[in-house]
This record gives C-alpha cells, sequence and structure tokens, in this order.
C-alpha cells in the first residue's frame, strides 16, 4: 500500500512484453483508495434502508443467493425515489427515458393515474440487487432491510409512477435478490433482455466502468453515461462505451479485426483483455483521443487522395488500423510509465495536438504499408480491411517503418509536452 512508484510502473511493463503467460497489474495507494470509493461509497446505490411490502413476501435461496419477492405498493417506491433519486438506479443500465407522446413510459404513466388497481397485473414488475437483505424480525411485519441495493430492473416503471402521482392502491411485483458478486452482471443483462440492450450498456454498471467513470470525473469528462431520453451530440468529453471499446481493443493485435467486424463481441470472451485488471483512465482516454483524431485524419486522407487507385483502403475502417498504427508508435517509447503524464494533461489543447502529429506519421505509415500489402488475392478493399491475412502482411511491413519515424525524431516526445503544459499552466 504504498505510494505510487514509476520504478515499479516500468517494471510491470517490462514484465507485460516478456511475459506471455503471466498477466501484471500495479496500482499505487492513492489508485487502490480512489476505486474503492467509487465502488463501495459511490457507485454502489443506496447504502440503506428499508421496503415494506404491501402484504407477506415469498423468500428463496439458490446457487445465485438469496431473494424476496412480492407486492410493493407505488407510495414505497415513490419514497424512494425522493429519497434517492441517483442513488436508487445505480445499477440500473439507463435513467428514465422520458414520457414522450406515443412512447411505452406514456402508456405507463397513463395507467398508473386512470387504473391503478389494474397496474400491477400489466406490468412486469421491478427488480432490485442488494448486498444483503433482512426481513424485519418484529412479528408479522412485512418490512425488509436492504444494504447497497439499486434497481436493475424498472427505472422506467418506477420513473412513471412518480411522474402519474400514481395513489398507493397502484401496486408492483418487486423481486429483491442478494447476489453473489460473480453474477450480478448477468442479472443485469438477462432482466434487460426483452428491451434489445446491448451489451456494452450492461457493462456500463461494473466495478470497472464504475471506477473509470469516477477518475473521469476528476477533469469533466463524461465517461460511458447511461442512456436518457434526449440523444447527445458527439463530443469528445463525452466518452461512449461502444466506441472507446472499438478504439481500446485496435491497439491489440488479437483485436484489431473483431473490432472492426463485431463491437459487442468484444464484451464477451475479450472483455478481460481490453479492460485489464489495473486499467486506469490514462489508458483509455489515449485511446479516445487516437481513436477520434485518427478518424478526422483518415478522412483528409481519402479527400486528398480520393483519385488514387487504392483509395478505397481509407474507407471508414481504416481508422481503427491508423489507431492501431499509432498506438503502436507510441507504446514503443513508453512514455506513460512516467507520472509527468497525468491524466490532467491528456485533457489539455497542448497533448492533443502532440497526438495528432502521431496520428499523421501513422496514418503516412499505414498507407504506405497498405499499399504495398494489397493485391487481387484479397478481393476488394473494404474485405482486405476485415481479413486476418492482410494484417499479418502490413503489420509486418510496420515495424520497420515506425523505427524509421522514431530514429526521425518526427514526434513529440510526450513527456516534455506535459511538462512544458504544466509550467504554462
Amino acid at each position: 500500500m504504498g505510494q505510487k512508484s514509476d520504478a515499479i510502473v516500468s517494471a510491470v511493463s517490462v514484465s507485460k512484453d516478456g511475459d506471455s503467460d503471466a498477466s501484471y497489474f500495479y496500482a499505487g495507494q492513492d489508485e487502490i483508495i480512489a476505486q474503492y470509493k467509487a465502488i463501495v461509497l459511490d457507485g454502489g446505490g443506496v447504502s440503506e434502508d428499508y421496503i415494506d411490502f404491501s402484504a407477506n413476501f415469498f423468500e428463496d435461496k439458490g446457487e445465485y443467493g438469496r431473494a424476496i419477492v412480492g407486492s410493493v405498493s407505488a407510495s414505497e417506491l415513490q419514497r424512494l425515489h425522493k429519497s434517492y433519486p441517483q442513488e436508487l438506479f445505480a445499477g440500473n443500465i439507463r435513467l428514465f427515458l422520458g414520457a414522450r407522446k406515443g412512447g411505452i413510459n406514456e402508456q405507463i404513466i397513463k395507467t398508473a393515474r386512470e387504473h391503478p388497481g389494474l397496474f400491477w397485473a400489466l406490468n412486469n414488475g421491478v427488480t432490485i440487487v442488494a448486498d444483503t437483505i433482512e426481513p424485519e424480525k418484529e412479528h408479522a411485519s412485512n418490512r425488509v432491510n436492504l444494504k447497497r441495493f439499486s434497481i436493475v430492473n424498472g427505472c422506467q416503471t418506477t420513473s412513471s409512477l412518480v411522474h402519474a402521482e400514481a395513489s398507493p392502491s397502484a401496486k408492483v411485483l418487486v423481486r429483491i435478490i442478494a447476489a453473489k458478486q460473480n453474477i450480478r452482471t448477468d442479472i443485469v443483462r438477462y432482466n434487460n433482455s426483452q428491451n434489445a440492450v446491448r451489451i456494452w450498456s450492461v457493462r456500463s454498471a461494473d466495478n470497472i466502468q464504475k471506477s473509470l467513470r469516477k477518475e473521469f470525473e476528476a477533469i469533466g469528462v463524461d465517461y460511458a453515461p447511461k442512456l436518457e431520453g434526449a440523444r447527445r451530440k458527439k463530443d469528445l468529453q463525452i466518452i461512449e462505451l461502444d466506441k472507446v471499446a472499438q478504439f481500446l481493443a485496435s491497439g491489440h493485435p488479437d483485436y484489431l479485426i473483431p473490432a472492426i467486424s463485431n463491437k459487442g463481441q468484444l464484451f464477451d470472451e475479450p472483455y478481460q483483455t481490453i479492460f485489464f485488471k489495473g486499467i486506469t483512465a490514462k489508458d483509455v482516454y489515449l485511446a479516445w483521443l487516437v481513436g477520434n483524431i485518427s478518424e478526422s485524419k483518415r478522412q483528409e486522407l481519402q479527400s486528398e487522395l480520393r483519385d488514387d487507385d487504392n483509395s478505397g483502403l481509407l474507407g471508414v475502417t481504416s481508422t481503427y488500423w491508423i489507431s492501431y498504427t499509432t498506438r503502436k508508435l507510441i507504446d514503443k517509447q513508453n512514455y506513460f510509465s512516467s507520472s509527468v503524464v497525468t491524466l490532467g494533461c491528456m485533457n489539455r489543447p497542448e497533448f492533443a495536438s502532440a497526438i495528432a502529429r502521431y496520428v499523421d506519421a501513422s496514418a503516412e505509415a499505414f498507407w504506405d504499408a497498405a499499399v504495398d500489402a494489397y493485391d487481387d488475392d484479397f478481393g476488394s478493399f473494404k474485405s482486405a480491411l476485415r481479413s486476418t491475412a492482410f494484417f499479418k502482411k502490413v503489420d509486418s511491413k510496420l515495424a520497420l517503418r515506425i523505427n524509421k519515424i522514431i530514429l526521425k525524431k518526427g514526434v513529440p516526445d510526450l513527456k516534455h509536452v506535459c511538462k512544458t503544459a504544466s509550467v504554462k499552466k
């Protein structure tokens, strides 16, 4: 539990490159405490409260843990919503999507107002996940005490009951699960499967993403925000989880092609590698900057070379190839083992400008290697960019080109950029 050591960071970096059979990660005292706060203190939902059931409840136990199921009055959900408007939905993959005309929430609100007695039968109910659940010991009590709990399915129902100012006669079927930690993500995922929820929305509620979200809050970046009613404008300060996962994956030789072909796949087996243990906001933000700047550079090059016979190699998916090449160039110089390169520095325009120079050099290197590697055997340009065989051929040509860029000192020293930016500040 010592303070962060640059020497250990460097040693871990060397170990990662030299040992394919082991996984190394390191966090200093401050990072461990910050992650603890993000997961346990800030991101765990309501710390402690109770729920009063309308009548006797049913209790069950199994491999998943322990559960209590029964009917709850709208007034009880309204009480919790009023007391904990944000914390109550900490584990929910969506926030309230609004009550736009013709939408499902408009119908829920209408039923709650006009036919409260029918609400229980017409609604799917609410699922709550808690650390612990304990029925009140007093005789004939229908109260259940909960610790660290949140609604994981039922945000629309609960919020609609609040908006409708539903009477206590409107009841909802509520299921409370004290689930084992290793199945919580699956509970969220499968309880939301009826609404065509994308898997990255489910992953956004896990502990890794909570910790990253807390880190990004410190620099005013909105990381992996939950889905809401209004559409967000594209903004570098709003990091979308599905997109940044593609950018992170494109830095891995094993996952560049999957990043192009099927981003949903990245959140299954590759997830633990892409969002590795010990991943920091710096790792994520670098991928986000590189990916977005690569897309801008790709468009620029495509416009410049539109009359070239090989311009198809600059199709939309080549953004990830340029991103891959840029990451190889940056990683070769091991700047991020230094504590000088901070998340705050990375959020400054000087740093983005420096990364743009890396992308410029990398885009030219990729274009040169791709044109050299391509032949008619790969089929269309689109097919080539999605081909593992084409990747191997291009990748073998990139190493020499990247070394030339470094030898010519054609890209800036990122540590120097951060030191200079710090002095200016």
